[in-house]
């Protein structure tokens, strides 16, 4: 897709964060040779508690704000396409209030009020080929603006949310922003409502955990400041009372924007001799697909490169490739999760013989720490030669998958365990 530059959405007055502590730099992994650095997975942060429900009696309408104070631009990305996906400029419109999260509403021009129904957002996320990030923008009636940006942001087919850490430009969130109150900040927690869980006089809809305040049209009831609110400040934490109430003392809010960064796909490189490179060789998608079952490991099948293609070169060809090479060659694996943060294992100077044996020398665990390098198989030494080709599952498999294996074990390729072992593609 093509880079494009955009105007950035906000004035130009420098926002002066709020001081905040020192934060201990998380520790460091070696960094990998990969052109996509994965994100690195952090402990989880002790949640703040729930808002206590309190009812009252519903606050003063909220006056309609106004949108030219603060005027709609794109925000600015480092590659691909930015996609408008909701504006709130009147929270106290009826779109914003119960299962209306799910129906396309309101006219995505500047200064209007939209939404794309959640449904949406998920078939965009997942036709894309390449990482989506969600750029969550608050524009402030008196004080700076800010924005929140949550990296590999993606929606369920349960309309749960998950994403991998992320940052908060405005200020600074070293594991990224939060999207509600338990939100551990990297993988799966929040889930969607199609109401208020508490604390709202206009039962706004949105993503909770165990309850607490709306992303999108949510207006806080009286007890918790009676007005248009943002659960998340701008350091990326989850706070009561909300952005937006008098008591939190951060400014009124004048509008909200959510963009889907859809960002480029990083291209496979073939190896090129003197400066070294990429090539695919294997991508599974559908481990359902037979060409992961019994010899098929020895076919090139598929379609390379294609998001969501499954795509295997046959293991002979992966041997001649690199007894072509003039170097070392090193085999990447990378493994992305549903739901928890991706990870890759690095072998290094990876070597496939006549027999179709492997053998590697070390290697890396970027996004986790292997002093003697990852393992391939149960008996793997992590140094030297000692795993086996299988054109078959040697045991606990239920689509029969081939792979290397030790005494037994489980495959690397499209391997789905068998019932006894979880029954999932592993």
């Amino acid at each position: 897709e093509p880079t494009t530059k955009y105007p950035t959405m906000f004035p130009s007055p420098a926002p002066t964060p709020e001081p905040t502590p020192a934060p201990t730099p998380d520790p460091t992994p070696a960094p990998s040779a990969f052109p996509t650095p994965l994100p690195s997975p952090h402990p989880t942060p002790r949640p703040t508690p729930n808002p206590t429900p309190n009812p009252t009696p519903s606050p003063t309408p909220l006056p309609t704000p106004d949108p030219t104070a603060f005027p709609t631009r794109l925000p600015t990305p480092d590659a691909g396409r930015m996609v408008l996906v909701a504006s709130v400029v009147n929270p106290s419109l009826a779109m914003w209030q119960g299962s209306n999260g799910l129906t396309t509403a309101g006219k995505s021009e500047p200064g209007q009020d939209y939404m794309l129904s959640l449904h949406s957002w998920r078939t965009m996320i997942e036709a894309h080929n390449g990482h989506v990030d969600l750029h969550v923008k608050i524009a402030m009636k008196t004080t700076p603006n800010y924005t929140l940006i949550y990296n590999d942001f993606k929606v369920h087919s349960n309309l749960d949310y998950s994403h991998n850490g992320g940052s908060c430009p405005q200020s600074y969130c070293q594991r990224g922003p939060q999207m509600q109150h338990n939100d551990p900040r990297v993988g799966k927690s929040g889930k969607w409502f199609n109401k208020a869980c508490c604390c709202s006089s206009n039962n706004g809809f949105g993503w909770f955990g165990g309850c607490g305040f709306g992303q999108f049209g949510f207006i806080a009831d009286a007890a918790h400041g009676g007005k248009f609110s943002h659960p998340i400040n701008r350091h990326g934490n989850y706070v009561n009372p909300p952005v937006g109430s008098a008591a939190r003392g951060e400014g009124e809010i004048q509008l909200k924007e959510f963009w889907l960064h859809l960002k480029a796909p990083k291209a496979h490189q073939a190896p090129k001799r003197g400066k070294g490179g990429y090539e695919l060789v294997a991508s599974i998608y559908n481990p359902h697909n037979i060409m992961w079952q019994g010899s098929s490991g020895r076919k090139t099948a598929g379609i390379k490169g294609l998001h969501g293609k499954d795509y295997m070169l046959a293991i002979q060809q992966w041997r001649s490739m690199i007894n072509a090479h003039r170097g070392e060659v090193d085999l990447i694996v990378k493994i992305e999760l549903l739901d928890r943060p991706d990870y890759s294992l690095v072998y290094k100077d990876f070597k496939i013989y006549d027999n179709l044996d492997y053998s590697h020398k070390g290697g890396e665990c970027p996004e986790g720490y292997c002093e003697s390098g990852p393992q391939m198989q149960h008996n793997d030494p992590r140094h030297g030669r000692i795993g086996k080709w299988f054109d078959r599952a040697c045991c606990c498999s239920g689509n029969n998958g081939f792979g290397w294996y030790g005494g037994c074990g489980f495959g690397q390729f499209g391997f789905m365990a068998d019932g006894a072992h979880g029954g999932k593609f592993s």
